[in-house]
């Protein structure tokens, strides 16, 4: 570890937390898998400042938090637009830029989007646990001590960045996402979808749904037409996955996300595309959320058009093959 510390938090912001591609290969054992929520985001930061696409960055929530630097380095900032200041002038979004010893990094606030990520040459430094540098604050593992940041915290880069410099590197405007107040996600039928009545599976995929102020890393509830099931949609304990949209008993739908639990017992309906899970990563109290059903194929095509923006970036930057 470098014995200088790359930065000290200030200020801690609404909820900011390390995070990176995720603890996989533990949900068998009831270990969420965690991550980034928007992973597209932490991905294409990690891309632009020359890091492993697995390397740990922070998510900041709504309120981005206060940072000083203690050392000269390049960072990037990705995802919702939080309005980045260096000492006090903003600095565009998903785009790298040099900081100094002593620069101080804030946020005025969300412009759109509810979730950024700020990634760091050589990433961050911490503990490992159970393959993965994530925060999980419901068991206390992961990151600083598995919990959120606190004013008072000093964080590390996870390497001493020797590789180009990946300074002045702008994402192309057609690879940026953008973040509506009323948000379309493609879904693909979950595994009770046929439980629901017909004219219920036109509601669902017809109406739109406002998010509740029940929206964190576990699930986004939303509100909106009461959906029926022709028997009941209950079932026995079963797999859940990141996207899976669930009906509760009130009949009102809920989008699982990066915390969720590993088993679930309400109706598994719908899945957000993978393509489109950074969308409803993206999504703040009061938005509204319409379905629109893909087919398989359809939602596979969409995955490796998002990665091959992925690619090509990570590729300008390092100057080698993709992997």
């Amino acid at each position: 570890m470098n014995k200088t510390p790359v930065c000290t938090v200030r200020k801690a912001g609404l909820f900011t937390t390390i995070q990176d591609t995720g603890r996989i290969g533990y949900q068998h054992l009831g270990v969420p898998t965690s991550g980034a929520m928007d992973m597209y985001a932490l991905q294409m930061g990690n891309a632009l400042c020359g890091n492993p696409l697995s390397a740990a960055g922070l998510e900041l929530t709504l309120m981005g938090p206060a940072l000083t630097f203690h050392e000269d380095t390049v960072i990037a900032v990705t995802g919702g637009n939080l309005q980045p200041q260096i000492n006090n002038e903003s600095i565009p979004m998903w785009a790298t830029r040099k900081v100094y010893e002593g620069d101080e990094l804030t946020f005025k606030g969300p412009a759109h989007g509810a979730r950024a990520y700020l990634c760091m040459a050589g990433g961050l430094k911490v503990p490992v646990v159970l393959d993965s540098r994530s925060t999980y604050t419901k068991a206390g593992i992961g990151g600083m001590e598995g919990r959120e940041l606190e004013g008072g915290d000093v964080l590390y880069r996870g390497t001493v960045y020797d590789g180009p410099c990946p300074i002045e590197r702008r994402l192309p405007k057609a690879s940026v996402p953008v973040y509506e107040k009323r948000q379309t996600l493609r879904v693909v039928a979950g595994p009770e979808f046929d439980t629901l009545t017909s004219e219920a599976r036109m509601k669902l995929l017809r109406e739109a749904y406002v998010v509740t102020q029940e929206a964190d890393r576990m699930g986004i509830r939303l509100q909106g037409p009461e959906v029926s099931f022709h028997r009941t949609g209950d079932i026995i304990s079963d797999g859940v996955a990141f996207g899976t949209i669930q009906l509760a008993s009130d009949g009102q739908p809920m989008i699982l996300m990066a915390d969720r639990q590993t088993t679930g017992g309400y109706a598994r309906v719908l899945n957000v595309i993978s393509a489109d899970l950074s969308k409803a990563a993206q999504l703040q109290p009061n938005a509204s959320v319409v379905f629109e059903q893909v087919t398989l194929a359809e939602a596979q095509i969409a995955f490796r058009q998002l990665h091959r923006s992925l690619e090509d970036v990570y590729f300008a930057v390092n100057n080698k093959k993709w992997r």
